[in-house]
């Protein structure tokens, strides 16, 4: 909520930053950043206060960045000294309990310390797969799936008010060659020698909902003196069965929705002749060669955009101009899109449009994502049905799982191309990152099994309330501070995570707490004698495992307690 007392380590940071400007009279600059470097023996932060204040002030960076450093007094759980690098960078080095304090906080309550106030309660809708329903879904389609997923749970940890919605394609052409397609496949069963329409869909879905329809409802599906009569019924019949088929391969992914919106209402309630008149009134459309454009150029865009063609029929543009004005009149602050490499050109002029319609420049955000490869035995995979290949979502979840599989898509950038490797995928040890990851999670939990198994102590005195009262001071070594100060680093990199949309930053964030408690495991003891060692070590291990589920859970993954 607004007016929050600031919680992670880098807003309390920036906070005590702008105290110091304000206490020595100097204007808090534009472009404030506060960043962990690069390089550890650069301190635990760094800021640019003092080159962002040069101009301001008129003075070089680097007396501003030394005056600064002078005038910082140390103070109680926070800085412990102030230094100057460089032409004007300031570093900070954290006294050592404030990450001990941030792993209490981790204990007592997880929610409240992973939760920002990013997004003040204000709503966001994020539309995602959204593929047409004429034919299933592959594995591109399922990296958008991981994607949207991942960035709403992300939002929602920011402090947003998520829908998730679906926008099934349901009208136009690719539905009325659905429709064809099916017709014809169900034609064959009856008579082989049945032609198939060009550009129809030959996938052998459809093969496989024709031979229900025939089972189920005979042969007299189609009036040999008007074949045309039956077609509205093969493409109604065609677009429920994949919908459903599209659902449920969803479901099996951990993928829900909150609403699925179909384009056929956009023209049912009349928001697309509405759409085009908002934009009329708005002087950005004019008509040339008999049909209706968009002055897409006049906001941004390379071009000029076809909205009505000469036929008097839209263009696909259009309705999806409604679709978009619609999310804005349901009262969404924000809208987020996940779109394949294919619509990259597509974000300008939807870009315009709602520049067009007098939206906030920040209001839509597209995230496009690029193609997957899948990989066995070093090659690319042939994507091919009749090698039996699986090029479908369904098929690889079922051959990997759907936590493995929705790692994979994740853990790279969006807008880079994805190699999905099979071999690593299949295997069950380190060089597979998922379990590795789900492996930090279960070995914590072993820790936790064995201490109990011993009898001298009960379920009670492994609650994380209880452990976040251990001696943490206790943790000196130099690992247990590295690990300390990841979990104090996470809450800041949930919230920028979800400022960028950009969930692979969380699985790079598990891989390296998993590789630093692995390695943390190998090197002490957890269970020893000296109680209090002990505890302040289960606190840590109790910490590391909320920190990778939590981290898993909003990669929509599971976090096992034994492997």
């Amino acid at each position: 909520m607004p007016g929050r007392p600031a919680s992670s380590v880098e807003e309390r940071l920036r906070a005590r930053i702008l105290e110091r400007l304000d206490e020595l009279g100097w204007p808090a600059p534009g472009e404030l950043a506060v960043e962990r470097p690069r390089d550890p023996a650069h301190g635990d932060w760094s800021s640019n206060v003092a080159l962002a204040l040069a101009k301001p002030l008129r003075r070089a960076p680097r007396a501003i960045a030394e005056e600064l450093a002078r005038a910082w007094q140390p103070e109680p759980g926070l800085v412990d000294s102030v230094e100057v690098a460089g032409p004007g960078f300031v570093n900070f080095r954290l006294r050592p309990d404030v990450y001990a304090s941030a792993l209490r906080k981790l204990l007592l309550d997880p929610d409240a310390y992973l939760r920002s106030d990013a997004g003040r309660g204000s709503s966001v809708i994020v539309e995602f797969v959204s593929s047409n329903p004429t034919g299933p879904l592959h594995i591109g389609h399922g990296r958008n799936a991981a994607l949207g997923d991942a960035v709403a749970s992300l939002l929602e940890a920011a402090g947003w008010s998520v829908t998730r919605e679906y926008y099934f394609n349901d009208a136009g052409n690719q539905m009325e060659t659905l429709g064809r397609s099916l017709q014809a496949r169900y034609s064959q069963l009856l008579d082989p020698s049945t032609s198939f329409p060009e550009g129809g869909y030959e996938g052998e879905y459809l093969v496989r909902i024709a031979e229900e329809l025939r089972a189920e409802l005979g042969d007299g599906l189609i009036d040999a003196s008007d074949p045309a009569a039956s077609l509205p019924f093969f493409q109604a019949r065609a677009a429920a069965v994949m919908v459903e088929s599209i659902r449920a391969d969803l479901e099996v992914f951990g993928v829900r929705f909150d609403s699925w919106f179909n384009e056929s209402c956009l023209y049912q309630e009349g928001l697309v002749e509405r759409a085009l008149e908002r934009l009329r009134d708005r002087g950005a459309v004019y008509e040339s060669q008999g049909a209706v454009w968009f002055r897409s150029s006049a906001y941004g865009d390379s071009d000029d955009r076809v909205l009505v063609k000469s036929s008097g029929h839209p263009t696909y543009f259009l309705p999806d101009v409604a679709y978009h004005m619609d999310k804005h009149e349901r009262g969404f602050a924000r809208a987020v899109n996940v779109w394949g490499a294919d619509h990259h050109g597509y974000v300008p002029r939807m870009q315009a449009a709602m520049a067009a319609l007098g939206y906030e420049p920040d209001w839509l955000h597209c995230i496009v994502y690029q193609a997957v490869t899948l990989l066995e035995g070093g090659e690319a995979v042939k994507l091919s049905t009749r090698k039996a290949r699986f090029v479908t979502l369904r098929e690889l979840v079922q051959e990997v799982g759907a936590a493995v599989a929705r790692y994979f898509l994740l853990m790279r950038r969006a807008d880079t191309h994805l190699n999905f490797d099979l071999d690593v995928a299949r295997a069950q040890s380190d060089e597979n990152p998922v379990y590795y990851v789900q492996y930090a999670h279960a070995r914590s939990q072993s820790v936790f099994t064995r201490l109990l198994a011993a009898g001298a102590h009960d379920a009670r005195d492994t609650e994380p309330g209880r452990l976040a009262g251990a001696n943490l001071e206790r943790l000196i070594l130099p690992r247990e501070g590295d690990l300390l100060k990841l979990l104090a680093e996470f809450p800041d990199l949930v919230r920028e995570a979800a400022v960028a949309r950009e969930p692979h930053r969380v699985a790079g964030f598990l891989e390296r707490l998993a590789k630093e408690f692995h390695i943390w495991y190998h090197e002490v003891r957890i269970l020893g004698e000296d109680v209090e060692l002990m505890r302040a070590r289960l606190a840590l291990a109790r910490g590391v495992q909320i920190a990778v589920r939590r981290g898993l859970g909003l990669l929509g993954i599971s976090a096992p307690e034994a492997m």
